[in-house]
C-alpha cells in the first residue's frame, strides 16, 4: 500500500552501501534466510527489508497518518575482517579475528555505521532518508547466531520503528524540493530504480484529475460530500432568466437589465 516505505527502504540501501564493513553488499529484502545468505559471502552482509506498518488514522485520509514503520536491517558476519585505520600519516592494518567475541564486535560495530549513515552521514540519499523519516520511535536489536552446516556465523536484527511523510497526491505532482522530488530525481539518475521511479510518478501523477477531485482524494470523502463542502462543481442543468431586482435604495433594476448584470466571481 505504501510507495513512502519503498522510498526509505531504496534510500536505507543507498545510503548504507559503502559505509560500513559491508561496503556494497547491502541486499533488498532476500527472501533467504540471513544465515543462507551469509554462508555464501566470505565478508559481512546487510539485508534491509520494510516490514509491518501500523497507521493511525483520523478521518478517512488513507495516505496520511502517524505511522509505526518497521524498517529491519540484518547483519551477519561469519570471518574475520581486515580494517585500513588511518592514523596520522600512517595507515594501520587491523583485524578483528573470526572467533566468538572478534564476529561479535564486528556486527556491533556495522551497527553503530548504519546508525551513522543514517543520522549523520549516507551522502545524497542519506539526506534522503532523514527528509522521508520525520521521526524514529524506537530502535530494538535482536541477536543471533549459529554454526548450522559447518558455517559459523554471528548476526544481529536491528529494528527501526519509524514515521515518515505521507503518501503522495493523485494526480498531483511533487513540489519542487519535496521529499518525493529528491526521490524521483535520485532513482531516475540510478540505473537500477530508474526503471521503478518511472512506473511511481506515473502512479502519482497518472489519470486526468480535476482541482475538486484531488481535493476530494486529501479528504478521502464521497462526491455528494465534495458537492455539500463546495470542492465539487454543481452542474447547472437549466439557465433561468434572472427576475426584476429591488435595490435597498428604493430603485429596481427591470427583468430585462437584470439579466445584463455582472457580478464579480468573489462576490457571488
Amino acid at each position: 500500500m505504501s510507495l513512502t516505505a519503498l522510498a526509505v527502504r531504496f534510500a536505507t540501501i543507498r545510503a548504507l552501501q559503502g559505509r560500513t564493513f559491508a561496503e556494497d553488499r547491502v541486499f533488498d529484502s532476500k527472501i533467504n534466510p540471513v544465515n543462507l545468505v551469509a554462508s555464501k559471502e566470505s565478508k559481512p552482509v546487510i539485508i534491509v527489508t520494510t516490514d509491518d506498518d501500523n497507521i493511525d488514522i483520523t478521518g478517512k485520509g488513507l495516505r496520511a497518518g502517524n505511522h509505526k514503520l518497521e524498517l529491519v536491517i540484518e547483519i551477519a558476519v561469519t570471518q574475520k575482517v581486515t580494517v585500513e585505520v588511518e592514523n596520522g600519516d600512517t595507515t594501520e592494518v587491523i583485524t578483528i579475528p573470526s572467533s566468538d567475541a572478534g564476529l561479535e564486535a564486528t556486527v556491533g560495530l556495522i551497527g553503530w555505521q548504519i546508525a551513522k549513515a543514517l543520522s549523520a552521514d549516507g551522502g545524497y540519499w542519506g539526506d534522503i532518508w532523514r527528509t522521508l523519516v520525520t521521526n524514529v520511535h524506537s530502535i530494538s536489536s535482536r541477536r543471533g547466531a549459529d554454526d548450522e552446516n559447518g558455517v559459523r556465523y554471528a548476526a544481529r536484527q536491528y529494528i527501526y520503528s519509524l514515521d515518515h511523510v505521507e503518501e503522495p497526491t493523485p494526480g498531483e505532482s511533487p513540489c519542487v524540493g519535496s521529499a518525493w522530488d529528491k526521490v524521483l530525481i535520485a532513482m531516475k539518475a540510478d540505473a537500477d530504480y530508474a526503471g521503478v521511479a518511472k512506473l511511481i510518478e506515473a502512479e502519482i501523477t497518472g489519470g486526468d484529475y480535476l482541482p475538486w477531485q484531488i481535493a476530494r482524494g486529501h479528504l478521502g470523502v464521497a462526491d455528494d460530500v465534495a458537492v455539500i463542502m463546495g470542492t465539487k462543481p454543481v452542474k447547472i442543468d437549466e439557465i433561468v432568466q434572472l427576475a426584476a431586482v429591488d435595490l435597498t435604495d428604493g430603485f429596481t433594476i427591470a427583468e430585462q437589465r437584470a439579466g445584463e448584470l455582472e457580478v464579480p466571481e468573489n462576490e457571488a
